[in-house]
Order: C-alpha cells, then structure tokens, then sequence
C-alpha cells in the first residue's frame, strides 16, 4: 500500500466504527499483556499498540481518518479483529448482542480483505 494519504484505498468505516476499531484493538492489547510472552505476540502487541496510536490521533484531530498499513500492521488489524470476536463467543453467553457484535467484527475483516483482494 502506498503511504501518501492522498492515495491510500479507502475502506469504508464510519467515524463511529473507527472509534470502535480503537476501542477493540485497545482491549486486544490489553489481553495481548495478559497472556504468556512469546516473541511472535510481543511483536503482534507492538503493532496493534502503534495502529491503536495512529487511529487515536487522527480521531482526535476530527478528519477523515486515513492509516498506511505495512503487511504486518494489516495481518495486525485482521488478526485482532478475528481473535477478538473469538473471545466475544467463548467469553459471554449466546445473546442477539453477542452475535451482534461478533457478526460486525466479522463484517469489519471482510471489508480489509475485500480492499487488500481489489488492490492486487
């Protein structure tokens, strides 16, 4: 992916949907910390700390948000996004909401796979 912002592919996320990818990868992090230290999930924490960190300062600045992901931050996002959803099902009973939540998670990884798949 180029890194003009100009020039990046746009994936479709709402600015509420992009304040809730923060919200997401931030409680990935934290259960990221919470597990055992291996080198591979030190280097994933790392990414999804620095996403976490881009996508917060272009919230704050309130402006169409634009984030230049390298393959590994991508597999990052879309990691997080699968385990976290994965975590949502073995954590909390089978509601409407659970499935809700878990079928937007879902939805999310789609869109970055639909882009990364028109993109090659």
């Amino acid at each position: 992916m180029s890194h003009n912002p100009e020039n990046l592919p746009l994936i479709p996320f709402s600015p509420a949907e992009c304040v809730a990818v923060r919200k997401v990868l931030q409680a990935y992090g934290l259960s990221l910390r919470r597990g055992a230290v291996t080198p591979e999930r030190a280097r994933h924490l790392v990414h999804v700390q620095r996403i976490t960190r881009r996508l917060t300062v272009q919230l704050s600045a309130q402006q169409e948000v634009r984030l230049a992901l390298d393959g590994a931050e991508i597999d990052a996002l879309l990691e997080a996004l699968h385990d976290f959803g994965r975590q949502i099902e073995e954590l909390f009973p089978h509601t409407p909401r659970r499935d809700l939540a878990v079928a937007t998670l879902t939805a999310w990884q789609q869109r970055v796979v639909d882009l990364l798949a028109a993109s090659n």
